[in-house]
């Protein structure tokens, strides 16, 4: 209201203020986006601000849909658009992408030697550097095959692995210090005023502390956390096709089991020490971000394989509205478009459908001999069981609902019954069939057996006996290592 162009026109005037982006249906993570491209650091306020309810499971369902297909059409916006700020995102995003290409070079081998050995050529002028280096780690090998015992033939293997494995700990080491000398020198070109004849700028070019990138990197992962709903269906199919497929693994058992249990620690490790952040103090006034429960560990389970298809709904119903949007301007926020509630519940309903169909189509298959008789289709077995464990409850809210249905009344309910036995045992033969063929008694028994105590408290330890049991039953089943390793990576990333 007191803008200088206003006061030399004369008159004062109204003006619309906005603070959210009504350009997506998650103006919220919108917002944080324009905040964090210019340069705005983000602050964590120890106390309560504000109180919620939650919704109900099928409003959350649509929710969910409504998140990823904000989130989908927020990145598309992003990336294809031309805002200020936006290539600190891509700066970001091109160097997350390559350490991928660095973990491929270290899998695959390819690229690493020729590359230091042109690098350190630059200072030694020769091939002395990397020539000390094979040498030393063939040292190394020798000392593991004379002390430990390891097989001779295996030494070779293992010089290799361990030294391209050496060159990308040093390549990781010499990018961080590469990236913070460029992120300090665009510090000291934001702050420096050249002896006071210009001012400081107000918002960043380029990133000026490790910090930003850190927040940049989180601002990529929240634009790009839907490509990984394959996750899901991959963790799936690969335990279904494992049931029914003749398949070996070589590799050490023991080895295995060592690896699955170390996974297992990290995993657990992270999840225990979130619950430790903040005293307990702290954690009475301030928000509950995280405890540890077995609810929790059942819902998060839950929630990976649930939101699979909805996520997948979100990206092609996403990318629909935003080339919508970009070609005829036409309106996809919230407001108009809505919550597709009955689509998002239509598709977790028959998702979970066909899960828990499909684990009981493989135990038919095993007690008619259907299945191969190994110890890798056993071990998928159980995978799979645990999967439709997980998602039994979900689907019989879905298709059942959480309330009894009303059973229609007794035949002749109004008249004076006859007092006779061969009456009451018509009565009650009569009262047998019509329960027998009224699908609301059975859905109400089957919905009474499904939500008792005893299941509710079985199934609320699937989630967490599947991450400390299967670790055992490597020793048993072998091959279940295979499994338990790419579970836990799977899900650590989801």
């Amino acid at each position: 209201m007191n803008s200088e162009e206003q006061k030399k026109q004369g008159f004062t005037q109204i003006l619309e203020w906005r603070f959210f982006h009504e350009s997506c249906k998650v103006e919220d993570t919108a917002s944080s986006l324009d905040r964090v491209v210019k340069g705005k650091c983000s602050q964590y306020i120890n106390m309560r601000l504000s109180y919620g309810m939650a919704k109900e499971p099928t409003d959350y369902l649509a929710a969910v849909q409504r998140w990823a297909e904000g989130g989908v059409v927020l990145s598309l916006q992003t990336f294809f658009g031309r805002e200020q700020g936006v290539y600190q995102i891509w700066a970001a995003l091109l160097i997350w992408l390559a350490f991928i290409a660095s973990l491929l070079m270290l899998v695959y081998g390819v690229g690493l030697r020729p590359f230091f050995s042109w690098f350190f050529g630059l200072f030694a002028g020769d091939d002395t550097i990397v020539n000390y280096a094979q040498r030393g780690i063939q040292q190394l090998v020798g000392l593991f095959v004379v002390e430990f015992g390891m097989q001779p033939e295996w030494a070779e293997d293992y010089e290799n692995m361990i030294f391209d494995l050496m060159l990308w700990l040093v390549g990781l080491t010499i990018a961080c210090w590469f990236l913070w000398f460029i992120t300090k020198i665009s510090y000291y070109v934001h702050h420096t005023t050249c002896c006071g004849r210009r001012k400081q700028w107000n918002r960043t070019r380029f990133p000026t502390s490790l910090a930003q990138w850190g927040r940049l990197m989180i601002t990529v992962n929240n634009l790009t956390y839907f490509l990984w709903f394959w996750t899901a269906f991959f963790w799936v199919g690969f335990n279904y096709y494992s049931v029914f497929a003749e398949k070996k693994y070589d590799f050490d058992t023991d080895t295995m089991l060592a690896l699955s249990w170390i996974l297992n620690i990290l995993n657990w490790s992270l999840v225990i020490s979130s619950t430790f952040r903040y005293k307990i103090g702290e954690s009475m006034v301030s928000n509950e971000v995280f405890s540890l429960t077995l609810t929790n560990i059942w819902r998060t389970t839950q929630m990976f394989y649930i939101t699979a298809p909805l996520t997948l709904f979100s990206i092609i119903v996403g990318t629909l509205d935003f080339m919508r949007n970009r070609t005829f301007g036409e309106d996809i926020s919230y407001w108009v478009g809505g919550d597709r509630g009955a689509i998002s519940k239509m598709i977790v309903q028959y998702w979970t459908l066909l899960l828990i169909t499909l684990t009981m189509l493989v135990w038919l298959s095993l007690f008619a001999g259907w299945l191969p008789n190994t110890s890798s289709s056993y071990a998928a077995l159980v995978v799979v069981t645990f999967i439709g464990c997980d998602v039994l409850l979900p689907c019989a809210y879905l298709w059942l609902g959480s309330k009894p249905e009303k059973i229609p009344p007794r035949f002749n309910e109004g008249e004076n019954p006859t007092t006779g036995i061969f009456a009451q045992l018509q009565r009650a033969i009569r009262r047998c069939f019509q329960k027998l063929f009224c699908m609301a008694w059975h859905r109400n028994n089957l919905r009474a057996m499904v939500f008792s105590k005893m299941t509710t408290g079985i199934l609320k330890w699937v989630a967490p006996l599947q991450q400390v049991v299967q670790p055992f039953l490597i020793m048993f089943l072998p091959e279940l290592g295979i499994n338990v390793a790419i579970g836990i990576i799977v899900a650590g990333r989801n």
